[in-house]
């Protein structure tokens, strides 16, 4: 995983070509689908690298990111994770780069992407809240 996070720059190529691009796409899922964090976590980095270098060829993979993103909720892995939600700010970036030539991914998919950051938000909430001691107090 070390070396396609370190190749994925030049990968754009290959994003323009279906076959080449279902295979790496299939094989960064299936390595983010281990049940390992290390791996998990650089199989997100990878895809933060994505809107930067194959824009134009997400729309088929936005479902499956954000079913990703929200299984990361669920395992706890916090190092995957903000990779992930770094894919969707990195897009955003992207998106806000093009201006009018942008495709409006984040638009298409701000239903599904919404709870997701407020899931992550809460869930950010809830642990630090069980992290307090009884007695701890806000200082203003």
């Amino acid at each position: 995983m070390h070396a396609l996070l370190k190749t994925i720059p030049f990968t754009g190529d290959c994003f323009r070509l279906p076959e080449q691009r279902e295979f790496l796409m299939e094989h960064l899922f299936k390595a983010a689908a281990i049940e390992e964090p290390e791996c998990q976590r650089l199989a997100c980095e990878c895809l933060v690298e994505l809107p930067a270098i194959a824009y134009e060829h997400l729309l088929p993979y936005l479902q499956q990111i954000g079913a990703l993103t929200y299984n990361l909720i669920q395992r706890e892995n916090p190092e995957a994770l903000k990779q992930a939600l770094m894919f969707w700010d990195a897009l955003c970036a992207e998106e806000s780069r093009r201006g009018q030539d942008s495709l409006r991914y984040i638009t298409q998919f701000l239903a599904s992407i919404l709870p997701l950051i407020f899931s992550c938000i809460e869930k950010s909430d809830l642990d630090e809240e069980d992290g307090k001691e009884v007695g701890d107090t806000v200082d203003d």
